[in-house]
C-alpha cells in the first residue's frame, strides 16, 4: 500500500510522507489470582502527510484505500495552513533494541505464570490483589517522496497491579519495557509495594502548612508534567510556555537533570527514527537546572526557526504531534533513608492525580495526594487520609532537598524519589 500512495503523490507531482503501524495485543488478566480473562486486539493503520504548494493535508485509514487517502489528503491541503520544510532524506540511523525475541515469543502460558507469581508474592493479610498482564508486538514504517523508506519492529510487555487491604488502603504499580520483567526489577517491584503497604497499617493525622514532601516517583512524574508540556515545541509555538526564551537558564535547581534518550535498549519509547523519519538521537533538556533544548517535530521546528530534534509521533489519524520518547531525570547520590532524614518532618506522597491531563505548562496546580503518609522525627509513623497538594511545579523543583539514588521505571519515563521543601499541604 505504501508504494501505491508514494507513486499516487509523485504523479501528482507534489510530495509528502507516509506511516504505517501494526500492533497485536495480548491481555490477560487476574481475579484474585486466577486467570479471569484473555483478549486479543489487533490494530493496524496509515497515516497520510501530503505537501502541496507550501501547504500540508493529512489523511488516515485502518483500511486499505491509497487512491481515497491521497485524495482526502489533497482536499485537506488546499485549505492547510503555510508551513515550509524539507522530508528528511535516506540517512543511516542508531541501533537500538525495540525488539526482544524472547518478549515476543512469549506464550500465554509464560505470561500467565508471570501475572500468577506476582500476585502470589502480594497476596495475604487479607488484601486483594488485581494483575493484568499485556504482551505487544509490532512494527512501524515510515517512507516520503524524498526516498527514505525505513522500518523497525516493537514489542512490550506490561505488567499492572492494584492493590487494595483492609481500612481502606489502596496502592499501585506497573512495569513496562520492551522484554519480560528481569528478576531484580520484579524483586524491587515487590519489595517496595510490600513496604507502601506496611506503612499503611496505622493512620496518623493529617499536617497542614508548608512542608518537606518526599515525593515518589508517580509523584514526580506527575510534577514533570507542566515541565514536559513547557519544553515542547509545540507549546512554545503557541506561545503557551514559560519557559520558550529561557534557553540557557538556570530555571530549576541543579539537583535536576532531565534527558530524553530514544536509543535506550528495550525501553518503551526507543526507536531508531521518529515517525517523520528523523533519525532517532539523545536530547538534553535540562541539565544542572538550567534549561538546555526544547523538542521539535519538522512543522514546528520550521516554524520556530529550529531544526527537528526527532520527536514527531503519529496515530492513524491527525497531524503530527511533538513527543518525548524516554523520558529520565538523572537520579541522585541519596539513599532512601537519607532523604527521609531531610524531610524530617512532612510528608511522603505516591502520586499526584490531579496533575495528569489538561494545559497545565504554567505549572500551578492543587492535586489531592494519593496515598499519602505521615514523616516525623525522620521516620514514617502511618497513613493519612484526604490530603491536597498545591503549588507550581515550576517553582516547587527549584527547592530539591535530595534526589534519590534509585530511579523506576513507569512507562515511558524514569524517576528516583525527591525531597522538595516548602510544599503547600492541606487536609479535606
Amino acid at each position: 500500500m505504501i508504494p501505491r500512495i508514494l507513486e499516487l503523490i509523485r504523479s501528482r507531482g507534489q510530495g509528502g510522507d507516509v506511516v504505517a503501524k501494526f500492533d497485536e495485543t495480548h491481555s490477560l488478566a487476574f481475579d484474585q489470582g486466577r486467570l479471569a480473562g484473555v483478549s486479543v486486539a489487533i490494530e493496524r493503520g496509515v497515516n497520510l502527510r501530503v505537501i502541496v504548494e507550501g501547504r500540508t493535508g493529512v489523511s488516515g485509514t485502518t483500511g486499505d484505500d491509497p487512491d481515497g487517502m491521497v485524495e482526502a489528503a489533497l482536499a485537506a491541503a488546499r485549505i492547510g495552513a503555510p508551513v515550509d520544510f524539507p522530508l528528511p532524506e535516506p540517512n543511516p540511523w542508531p541501533r537500538v533494541v525495540t525488539r526482544v525475541p524472547r518478549a515476543a515469543a512469549a506464550s500465554l502460558d509464560d505470561l500467565r505464570d508471570l501475572g500468577q507469581m506476582v500476585h502470589d508474592r502480594l497476596a495475604g493479610d487479607g488484601r486483594r490483589v488485581d494483575v493484568a498482564v499485556e504482551r505487544s508486538v509490532g512494527s512501524v514504517r515510515v517512507a516520503n517522496t524524498a526516498g527514505l523508506d525505513a522500518s523497525y519492529e516493537v514489542s512490550m510487555v506490561g505488567l499492572l497491579v492494584e492493590i487494595s487491604g483492609p481500612g481502606g488502603v489502596r496502592t499501585s504499580g506497573s512495569l513496562v519495557a520492551a522484554d519480560l520483567p528481569a528478576p531484580d526489577e520484579l524483586e524491587h517491584f515487590v519489595g517496595q509495594t510490600n513496604v507502601r503497604l506496611g506503612w499503611s497499617q496505622r493512620a496518623a493525622a493529617v499536617p497542614r502548612g508548608h512542608l518537606p514532601v518526599l515525593f515518589l516517583p508517580p509523584a514526580v512524574r506527575a510534577l514533570l508534567i507542566p515541565v514536559r508540556q513547557s519544553l515542547l515545541g509545540r507549546t512554545a509555538v503557541q506561545g503557551l510556555s514559560p519557559l520558550k526564551d529561557r534557553v540557557g537558564e538556570r530555571v530549576y535547581d541543579p539537583a535536576l537533570t532531565l534527558t530524553d534518550d530514544p536509543l535506550l535498549d528495550a525501553r518503551p519509547g526507543s526507536r531508531p527514527l521518529d515517525d517523520e523519519g528523523v533519525p532517532s538521537r539523545s536530547l538534553t533538556l535540562v541539565r544542572d537546572g538550567v534549561v538546555r533544548a526544547l523538542a521539535y517535530d519538522l512543522e514546528t521546528a520550521a516554524r520556530a526557526g529550529a531544526r527537528s530534534t526527532g520527536h514527531a509521533r503519529r496515530t492513524t489519524f491527525g497531524k503530527p504531534q511533538v513527543a518525548f520518547t524516554n523520558l529520565v531525570m538523572t537520579p541522585g547520590a541519596h539513599s532512601f533513608d537519607t532523604l527521609l532524614a531531610r524531610v524530617g518532618d512532612g510528608l511522603i506522597v505516591e502520586d499526584l492525580p490531579g496533575l495528569n491531563g489538561g494545559q497545565v505548562a504554567a505549572g500551578g496546580f492543587v492535586s489531592f495526594a494519593a496515598p499519602a503518609w505521615r514523616v516525623a522525627g525522620g521516620e514514617v509513623v502511618g497513613r493519612v487520609d484526604g490530603v491536597t497538594i498545591a503549588g507550581n511545579a515550576h517553582q516547587l523543583l527549584g527547592r530539591i532537598r535530595g534526589v534519590g539514588a534509585y530511579a523506576s521505571w513507569l512507562g515511558s519515563t524514569s524517576t528516583p524519589p525527591m525531597a522538595i521543601e516548602a510544599v503547600g499541604v492541606m487536609g479535606a
